[in-house]
């Protein structure tokens, strides 16, 4: 059965947000350990580097839970489209090849 354009696009939109959440994951990780490399080196962290610590955290937390929204909310709609655009037939086939 060929996708219809809209499916395709959908798709193409879950794929986007998936990569974007990978790539502020791999930012905040990357942050978090230049963080911990700098506390590392230091005996006392100062009340500015903790609060700057915490803010930076804060951030990245809400820009993961946004993007993770995103996700949800694109695979929603993808697998609400293929299963109007499977037949009863191709959904019952599917899962026999899954189980």
């Amino acid at each position: 059965m060929t996708q219809p354009l809209n499916l395709i696009a959908q798709k193409q939109m879950l794929h986007k947000y998936t990569d974007q959440l990978d790539k502020v994951l791999a930012k905040f990780k990357e942050d978090q350990l230049a963080v911990l490399n700098i506390a590392a080196t230091e005996w006392q962290t100062t009340p500015d580097f903790l609060q700057r610590s915490l803010q930076r955290l804060v951030e990245g937390l809400g820009v993961l839970n946004s993007t993770r929204l995103k996700v949800e909310e694109e695979l929603r709609d993808f697998t609400n489209k293929l299963e109007q655009n499977l037949e009863p037939a191709d959904i019952l086939s599917e899962y026999q090849e899954m189980v």
